[in-house]
């Protein structure tokens, strides 16, 4: 079981890069099929380093905007 309303079609993460290291497959488990993630709270010198994880781990980078030295991942879960 997961929290009510799961699995999701949407989640906004903006916590840090440590946390979405720790919690990305507990994450991705609360998700259904093809949903969204936007992930952010990221340095832009670290960003690189979350998107190979995920990748590794089955989610699919569709996008990266950026904000100063900040990134947001628009990720989904296939």
């Amino acid at each position: 079981d997961g929290p009510p309303g799961a699995p999701f079609d949407l989640v906004l993460a903006n916590i840090t890069i440590r946390t979405l290291l720790e919690l990305h497959q507990p994450l991705a488990a609360h998700l259904r099929p093809g949903a969204r993630a936007v992930l952010s709270g990221v340095l832009d010198e670290r960003f690189g380093e979350l998107v190979e994880v995920l990748l590794a781990n089955g989610w699919r980078h569709q996008r990266t905007d950026h904000e100063q030295d900040w990134v947001a991942l628009l990720m989904t879960r296939e």
